[in-house]
Parts: structure tokens; C-alpha cells; sequence
């Protein structure tokens, strides 16, 4: 596949994706040519403050509508108990000698809040994975409470909400 799809992924933007590159096949193995595809780039935000709101219900929407209130309730049951985990781990790890351990955790982090539609504690995953090879420890750190505070408000919203608890 030469298809290009930004995390989150979505069950629906993957099978049309597929049926792109079904079709463009079909279509070059007919004529000899092969597609161009355009890539969007990636912008980074970095040094931006996050204003985001906790919660993307358009995207939690979406993620209902495909996995289903069950599906959501219990993917949002591992998310919790993984990323109070992960927090744990990235407050032992703040330290110079283990910067790109932060990096990986908060790349991770990243990609399964905005997967839920947890829009503020993406972009302060994003941002501490950003900073994590280069800032400062003490830069580090203050992005890494700041992550935890965004888990907190990330974990009260989700209590609030009986269609993600079960």
C-alpha cells in the first residue's frame, strides 16, 4: 500500500484508503503508470500553548459509532490503567540519561489520547515529546506535571460521562 493515514486511524478513511489503492492498482497494472500520491506534511506546533478543550466529542463520537459503547467503555478502561502507569514512568525517568524513554512514553501517549478525542492531553504529550531530548530537566519536568494535571482532568471528564464508564 503507498497510502498515506494520519493516527488516528478510522476503520472508514482505512477501507477508502484501500479501495484508492485498489483501484489505482487495477488502473496502473492496465496502463503501465504508476500513481502519484500526495502526502500531506506535518506541521509542528511546538512552543505553541495548548488551548484544547479535554474532550473532542466529534472524535469520541466516531470512535463509538466504530468500535461501539462497549468496545469504547473497555478501551477507555485499558487507556486509564495504562496511562496512570505511564505517568508513574515518565516521573522516574526524568532525567538527562533517559530522554529518549520520555520521548517514546509521551509519543505513546500522544497517539492514544487523540485516538479517545482527548484533545488537551495530546497536545501536552505532544509537546513533551517534543522538548523531552532538549529542554532542560527542570523544563522536562514541569511538562510532565503538566501531562499528569491533563490526565486528571482528562480522568474527571470521563467519570462525568456515563457513556465511557461502565
Amino acid at each position: 500500500m503507498n497510502e498515506f493515514l494520519a493516527k488516528p486511524v478510522r476503520k472508514q478513511q482505512m477501507v477508502e484508503a484501500i479501495v484508492r489503492v485498489l483501484d489505482a492498482s487495477a488502473v496502473s497494472a492496465s496502463c503501465g503508470v504508476l500513481p502519484e500520491w500526495d502526502v500531506p506534511g506535518l506541521s509542528s506546533d511546538r512552543g505553541k500553548p495548548i488551548h484544547d478543550p479535554v474532550l473532542d466529542t466529534v472524535v469520541f463520537e466516531a470512535l463509538v459509532s466504530e468500535i461501539g459503547s462497549d468496545g469504547t467503555r473497555e478501551t477507555i478502561g485499558v487507556f486509564l490503567q495504562e496511562t496512570e502507569s505511564r505517568i508513574k514512568r515518565l516521573r522516574r525517568l526524568s532525567n538527562t540519561a533517559e530522554r529518549q524513554r520520555i520521548v517514546t512514553e509521551a509519543h505513546t501517549l500522544k497517539g492514544a489520547s487523540a485516538s479517545l478525542g482527548l484533545r488537551e492531553l495530546s497536545g501536552l504529550a505532544r509537546i513533551l515529546e517534543a522538548d523531552a531530548t532538549e529542554a532542560p530537566e527542570s523544563s522536562v519536568q514541569r511538562n510532565i506535571d503538566s501531562v499528569a494535571q491533563a490526565f486528571a482532568r482528562a480522568r474527571e471528564t470521563i467519570a462525568a460521562d456515563p457513556r465511557m464508564v461502565a
